[in-house]
């Protein structure tokens, strides 16, 4: 599947001086594309697909058979990040300049099961020449950071949370405010930050029943073989819940209020 071309299309010259038909299966340059995790398409000079590998199916759930031969806007429209349409003479420049485009767009599907989606990519073209150096096509990569552009959008807003409406805010409501946001852009279902200043306390939480709460207050500060693991500025406690080391009676509060895996993180700011 990786290496089908449009029948009858001329081969052009991929990679060292092979032609895009002459990669048998099993061979390396097929494992690679094949195996790629990012989506690798080729297309030639009119912008007809030739190439559309396993890991561009599952980003935009089209499949092979359906991509190629296809024009590539028929399939996914791409704009910037803004919305407004992409430099199309800017990114022609700097291909004849150098053979190589490189950005962060948006691209809407346009066909197939997830049809008006929008997916956020990093891209990188590069120019394809032939035996002559004539360019013959082009090469992009496509690698999905959606999630990381939210997550970015998301942390950059906890820089206005302490001052809102010109008052200062309560920690408890940035807290909150806090975990809105980290919990929309990482896809968490719970959060809860306590504060061991003047006390063992709860001061904000999201889908987090009461007793839950109450049985991880009384477990007491963070110590131990936890407290010793958070030690360091970037250290963090990622497990499932089932074998988390924590005691048996926050593990059967948390499991009772259906949260499976625990992230844990150490705050040292004000």
């Amino acid at each position: 599947m990786t290496a089908d071309r449009i029948p009858g299309h001329p081969a052009g010259e991929y990679g060292p001086g092979q032609p895009l038909d002459a990669w048998p299966p099993g061979s390396i340059q097929d494992v690679l594309v094949r195996n790629s995790i990012h989506a690798i398409v080729v297309t030639d000079t009119t912008a007809q697909i030739i190439l559309w590998n396993e890991a561009a199916e599952r980003l935009y759930r089209i499949p092979a058979e359906a991509a190629l031969g296809r024009l590539l806007p028929e399939l996914i429209d791409g704009v910037d990040l803004t919305g407004q349409p992409i430099d199309r003479v800017a990114v022609r420049a700097a291909l004849l300049a150098t053979g190589l485009w490189q950005g962060r767009i948006l691209h809407r599907v346009m066909t197939g099961p997830i049809v008006g989606r929008n997916v956020i990519v990093d891209v990188t073209v590069s120019v394809v020449s032939g035996r002559d150096g004539e360019p013959i096509g082009a090469l992009t990569t496509h690698s999905e950071v959606t999630a990381t552009t939210r997550l970015e959008a998301e942390l950059a807003a906890l820089g206005s949370l302490v001052v809102e409406a010109g008052r200062a805010r309560t920690r408890e409501e940035v807290a909150v405010a806090a975990l809105e946001l980290l919990c929309r852009a990482t896809g968490a279902d719970a959060g809860l930050v306590t504060a061991i200043d003047g006390g063992y306390a709860a001061i904000g939480s999201l889908g987090v029943q009461p007793r839950t709460i109450e049985v991880i207050l009384a477990y007491g500060q963070l110590g131990g073989a936890l407290g010793d693991a958070l030690q360091a500025i970037d250290a963090y406690i990622s497990a499932d819940v089932a074998t988390a080391p924590i005691r048996e009676d926050v593990r059967e509060a948390v499991l009772a209020d259906g949260i499976r895996h625990l992230i844990i993180v150490g705050l040292r700011v004000a």
